[in-house]
């Protein structure tokens, strides 16, 4: 049985929340999940409709 970490990343698209001068994490994982070929959708709750 697949751990929860494995099926995760079975996925095909994923959804990067959150924007930080100060903590790269958002653009990391931006970065990673597009290396390893995911569809990867940017969300910046601070940008107005």
């Amino acid at each position: 049985m697949a751990s929860n970490y494995a099926t995760f990343f079975d996925l095909a698209s994923f959804a990067v929340v959150g924007r930080s001068q100060a903590k790269p994490f958002p653009l990391l994982s931006y970065r990673r999940l597009k290396a390893i070929g995911k569809t990867v959708y940017a969300v910046d709750p601070s940008v107005s409709k």
